[in-house]
């Protein structure tokens, strides 16, 4: 009787343990799962950060970027002809060596009321807003699954880097097809090998302490995009886009104006400014 007691004990105290476990198992489960879930939505949100800026500065190096560089080479011409015009002091002295007050050119003009004209339309998407949103939900379940960060093991890490390559590409190309297609396929390249319950329980916290680090290094890189000089740009153009006026036509003509100026003194000073005006660009 005292035998079939401990073992009934014994029995039961095994049976607590593995209810615990489980329970334990399930709970980190559930926690991986919902910062698998978080790291695949920053992971989305840093891959169209980054397209809208390239998006945007290639917008503003056709309107604008041309006009910027041509400006610079007026600007430094005239400050090497007034640094060639300037007579050399007779005895070095602090207080004259500064360059003398020239007038300060910007584009920014933030205080213009006038109203310039609003040119072009924004481009719509092709593609239907209930089919954007399927390709965005794929795109976060496939990172979700397959994103790099995801695992600690090599071999995992390069089959997963291959994967989400061609997720991206997809999701670029907004190829919904290819992305369903990924999305067939397994988790992992082969079966994760058994382990205890125990060692499950180590390698899910060991992997949730991983993953708080992958959390942390996406919402930075994401902050250090929208605190970018092109970012806060492309966020003054929306705001702009609202109250009826377009940014980079502003920028345009003023720049243009700028140009108009920096032309007439160069000339007026006799300075030959053909070289420059063989690449101004056109009006």
């Amino acid at each position: 009787m005292a035998v079939n007691k401990r073992t009934t004990t014994t029995r039961n105290n095994r049976k607590s343990l593995q209810s615990t476990a489980d329970a334990e198992l399930t709970k980190l489960k559930i926690r991986l799962n919902k910062k698998r879930e978080y790291i695949a939505i920053l992971e989305l949100e840093l891959f169209n950060t980054r397209v809208t800026i390239h998006e945007f500065m290639e917008l503003y190096d056709k309107r604008v970027g041309h006009l910027e560089t041509y400006l610079s080479a007026l600007r430094r011409k005239l400050y090497e002809e007034l640094e060639a015009q300037r007579p050399a002091p007779e005895e070095p002295d602090a207080d004259n060596l500064g360059v003398e007050d020239e007038e300060e050119f910007t584009y920014q003009d933030r205080d213009n009321g006038n109203g310039w004209r609003k040119i072009g339309k924004a481009k719509k998407s092709k593609y239907s807003p209930k089919m954007e949103e399927q390709i965005k939900n794929l795109f976060r379940e496939l990172a979700r699954r397959f994103h790099p960060d995801l695992t600690s093991d090599p071999e995992e890490k390069k089959w997963r880097e291959e994967v989400m390559t061609r997720v991206n590409q997809a999701y670029s190309n907004r190829d919904l097809k290819a992305l369903r297609a990924l999305a067939e396929q397994p988790d992992r390249p082969v079966d994760a090998p058994n382990q205890t319950k125990e060692q499950e329980i180590a390698s899910l916290r060991a992997e949730l302490k991983r993953l708080d680090g992958v959390i942390a290094d996406l919402k930075a890189r994401i902050k250090h995009l929208e605190e970018s000089p092109a970012w806060q740009l492309k966020m003054e153009a929306r705001l702009k886009r609202r109250s009826g006026a377009d940014l980079l036509t502003e920028l345009e003509a003023k720049m243009r104006e700028q140009i108009a100026d920096l032309e007439e003194r160069l000339i007026v000073m006799g300075i030959d400014i053909g070289p420059l005006s063989a690449a101004e660009p056109a009006g």
